[in-house]
């Protein structure tokens, strides 16, 4: 059995080694399978946290560290689509392959 704070950084790991090949991806082929992995290593990481937290957070403060993670989640999420909206709008695929 493994610890699941092993497995925590094992997905953690996959996914940043994941981002790095997709921002590197030289290919179509290539990038889809850095998004796929991206998705492994994310899903392992949304799976087990929640369980982990409810492990070793104190009972009285549970509730709170499990809002913040989750809270923090769907922040992220949206900071992301906007980012990434306004980084489309400023930034044009010609502008990006000439630097």
């Amino acid at each position: 059995r493994f610890s699941s704070t092993k497995l925590i950084a094992a997905g953690m790991f996959v996914w940043c080694l994941s981002s790095l090949l997709a921002a590197l991806a030289p290919s179509y082929e290539v990038l889809l399978v850095a998004r796929i992995t991206i998705g492994v290593g994310e899903a392992s990481f949304a799976g087990l946290a929640p369980a982990y937290i409810d492990d070793v957070a104190p009972p009285a403060k549970r509730t709170v560290w499990l809002s913040i993670f989750f809270a923090a989640t769907a922040v992220g999420q949206a900071l992301g689509y906007g980012v990434s909206g306004a980084m489309a709008s400023a930034l044009t695929l010609r502008s990006l392959r000439s630097t």
